[in-house]
């Protein structure tokens, strides 16, 4: 099923609530509309249904238009799809006898984005039905809409939603102008703005992004939405992360509801369980905290700043959305997914690349492997202390978007050039018969299998034993290979899934230096004042491998750099302490080996039975 909009639809109650346009049908249809939206009982509607027209200029128009609101509304109510044929042939006869009646097609277009499965004989007037989609058919109703009527505020709306979901080029230059054009007639507002910011966003567009929040901000309404879109423009544009997050968490300062909820989503993919319950828990002024403690937190973890972590956020989001956006969402998950979640349920439409790389970041290496008879696939590599994170990608058949598999050799496709039908698993072949083996042997599906491996093998050492073991298929027993490989797959296949899902189930932003600095250090606790504990970090770095920062005065004398960072995160509280300082140091020449630059830290921190702590040292 397509996925039109999940914002669209579930605003579309509301999508006729801007303020009204200056000609007297938008006034008439906005208020009828805002009389149907606050009716939730599908009996009440009959009484306006069957209530007097009242946009004078066009009555025969407006009665058609009415029918077909109140159908829709039903529809809404009800999921009926009768009512949803009701309100399209409405529409459509409106459009039929007046072509010239904007609020028409309009209606129109929602019933597209409403019911898109839902079939209907003739669209001649909005640009024939024969091989259009339903979006696309939702598309050219909002336009001819707007060529009715180019102040006409929600079908400008209206495709700029639909452009957001596709993340087609054209369509969202399309969803721009449309706006353009309503803003052109002094219509525009904040939303509108916030929207065009959006869109100029997804251009790649980030100075275009960045006025159009100003603009939102200079024409009032929600000032939290206004900066937040502003610092989205600003994590768009090159070197102005810190400006970014400075304006990212003022926001959090003018929090409204609707704001709160747009921040949320925002985070919503990577937040835990426990959070989002928090989350649901919380008053308004415990959502501002919530964000904040939010990022504090996961800063504390990483070692970095809360202004880097969201600047990162913000980047992953950005690259998931363009890179990994899939407009194509199936209902149920396909076999050999990993993820057991469909795609219409995540709050981002991405693909598993996407959840992936806005948890952890852009891999340390991807492995892509093409051979015959093999899914397309890729391997993203993490590398870190003690063992490598691994998730493998592929392309299922009866996935609309790449998905997360924990089943490597299942995308070898045996079964379909075998007479004997084989579950998509590698541990089933061991059953096959011997013929079927054979077949298989000579048409190479072994060597495949042992191309694939070979390529993993030096991020996952298990699949260099499995490999081991595939090879007595080239002396011509294929059976006992796969038997003796069957338990170092099931091992193998076990710790990668276990690793996956545990990594799947938080997130990282590990920093990356370009070269590595070993240095020694001791913390000590003393009491404080007022029952607090003063905690001290003592350092040594070694001087060999800093490198000086300058000279001094004629002694020339080194200089030497160190940015430091000492973080104590009580998780169970919720508490962060930290102190970042840069330490500027002299030595009379520059250091040998055998030499250190010693500092020390202090911070004053609660009394904690547990606490996760991080000491990071970057040295010039």
């Amino acid at each position: 099923m397509m996925q039109h909009s999940r914002r669209l639809k579930a605003a579309i109650l509301l999508v006729l609530l801007g303020p009204a346009a200056a000609p007297a049908q938008h006034h008439d249809m906005g208020r009828l509309w805002d009389s149907l939206t606050a009716r939730a009982d599908p009996q009440a509607l009959e009484a306006l249904a069957h209530s007097p027209d009242t946009a004078a200029a066009h009555p025969a128009a407006a009665s058609l238009v009415k029918q077909g609101l109140v159908a829709l509304r039903r529809f809404q109510l009800t999921g009926s799809q009768r009512d949803a044929a009701a309100a399209r042939a409405a529409f459509e006869e409106a459009t039929r006898r007046h072509p010239g009646f904007a609020w028409a097609f309009f209606g129109l277009g929602l019933t597209f984005v409403q019911a898109p499965l839902l079939r209907s004989p003739g669209m001649s007037a909005v640009g024939g039905g024969i091989g259009l989609d339903a979006g696309t058919l939702a598309r050219n109703a909002f336009s001819r809409a707007l060529e009715l009527d180019p102040s006409f505020v929600q079908p400008a709306r209206a495709l700029a939603e639909l452009a957001l979901e596709t993340r087609e080029p054209e369509e969202l230059r399309g969803g721009r102008d449309a706006l353009e054009g309503v803003l052109a007639t002094g219509r525009g507002h904040t939303e509108l703005w916030l929207m065009r910011a959006e869109l100029e966003i997804a251009l790649g567009r980030a100075g275009a992004a960045l006025a159009a929040a100003d603009s939102a901000l200079r024409a009032g309404g929600d000032v939290a939405l206004a900066l937040r879109a502003r610092a989205a423009a600003l994590f768009a544009e090159a070197g102005a992360d810190s400006a970014g997050a400075a304006t990212y968490l003022a926001g959090l300062e003018h929090l409204t509801p609707s704001a709160a909820e747009r921040y949320f989503d925002d985070v919503a993919l990577i937040a835990t369980p426990a959070e989002t319950r928090a989350w649901g828990a919380a008053d308004l002024a415990g959502r501002g905290a919530w964000l904040r403690r939010f990022w504090e937190e996961r800063a504390a973890r990483d070692g970095i700043t809360v202004a880097q972590r969201v600047a990162t956020h913000y980047h992953r989001l950005a690259k998931a959305l363009s890179d990994f956006h899939w407009r194509w969402l199936e209902d149920a998950t396909p076999p050999g997914a990993l993820l057991r979640e469909t795609l219409a349920r995540r709050p981002l439409d991405v693909d598993d690349r996407g959840v992936v790389l806005v948890r952890h970041g852009e891999p340390d290496k991807v492995v892509r492997t093409h051979l015959p008879y093999v899914q397309p696939n890729e391997t993203w590599v993490y590398f870190r202390p003690g063992a490598d994170l691994l998730f493998t990608f592929a392309q299922l058949r009866q996935a609309s978007g790449w998905r997360l598999v924990d089943d490597i050799l299942a995308l070898v496709e045996w079964d379909a050039h075998v007479h004997e039908r084989a579950a998509k698993s590698f541990l089933t072949l061991r059953f096959l018969s011997d013929s079927a083996l054979g077949q298989l042997q000579q048409l190479g599906f072994f060597e495949y299998a042992q191309e694939l491996l070979q390529e993993l093998a030096p991020y996952e050492p298990g699949y260099g034993q499995i490999l081991g073991r595939l090879h007595m298929v080239d002396i011509g027993n294929p059976r006992f290979a796969l038997s003796d490989a069957t338990m170092p797959y099931l091992e193998v296949g076990a710790r990668l899934r276990e690793r996956a899902l545990a990594a799947l189930a938080t997130d990282a932003d590990w920093p990356r230096f370009e070269r590595e600095l070993p240095f020694h250090y001791d913390l000590f606790t003393f009491r404080g004042a007022d029952g607090r504990t003063d905690l001290l970090a003592a350092l040594a770095v070694p001087g060999e491998r800093l490198e000086a920062a300058g000279e001094e005065g004629r002694a020339k004398k080194a200089l030497y750099v160190l940015r430091t960072r000492l973080i104590v995160l009580d998780t169970p509280r919720g508490l962060v302490a930290r102190r970042d300082t840069v330490q500027v140091f002299q030595a009379a020449a520059p250091l040998q080996p055998g030499e250190y630059l010693r500092a020390h830290l202090t911070l004053e921190v609660s009394p904690a039975e547990s606490a996760l702590h991080r000491v990071v040292v970057e040295g010039s």
